[in-house]
């Protein structure tokens, strides 16, 4: 099972594995990696307590916000521990269960976000964990913008992930622990 990444303060410059890494500050879409180590039940704000299987999720999102609130700013929020619990996002990431893996993001100047979650719902093996997770604010249509993935290895996922990119015409880096 492949490291996950760190989860420290939010001060990223200390980070070493993100030393050297070009984050654009651009908007774009973006997709977590997550993997959920054991069963667990977890408060998700609004939706409530939420049962979660072992195994992989990707958590599709958007960063269009101006004045600095693009990709580099969204991704380091969700890999920082010490946040507000804002989104739902922001609760699964905080159960001690749940470790993100990879972060996928693309540039982008519409929000692409919805069109990833239903390509990612569209392939064999693939489900909706809990409805409404992350598409609160939809408006596509999307049952959710948490998928679950019920591949074996982190090389299934990575690759059923880089085709859902490709698919879109999204030209796609890959943050790896």
């Amino acid at each position: 099972m492949p490291k996950p990444f760190p989860m420290r303060p939010s001060n990223f410059r200390l980070i070493p594995e993100l030393v050297g890494v070009h984050l654009p500050k651009a908007s774009g879409t973006y997709a977590l990696v997550i993997h959920i180590d054991r069963g667990s039940l977890v408060s998700v704000g609004a939706l409530g307590q939420q049962p979660f299987d072992r195994g992989w999720y990707i958590y599709c999102g958007s960063a269009m916000g101006a004045g600095g609130q693009g990709l580099r700013s969204r991704i380091l929020r969700h890999l920082s521990k010490s946040k507000k619990k804002r989104w739902h996002i922001d609760h699964l990431l905080a159960s001690e269960a749940a470790r993100i893996h990879m972060v996928f993001f693309a540039k982008s100047r519409s929000n692409r976000e919805c069109d990833l979650a239903k390509s990612l719902l569209r392939m064999n093996g693939s489900d909706v964990p809990v409805d409404g997770f992350g598409s609160s604010d939809c408006r596509s249509d999307c049952p959710a913008h948490l998928v679950r993935l019920h591949f074996r290895t982190s090389d299934e996922v990575e690759e059923a992930l880089a085709e859902a990119f490709r698919k879109l015409e999204l030209r796609y880096r890959v943050l790896k622990s």
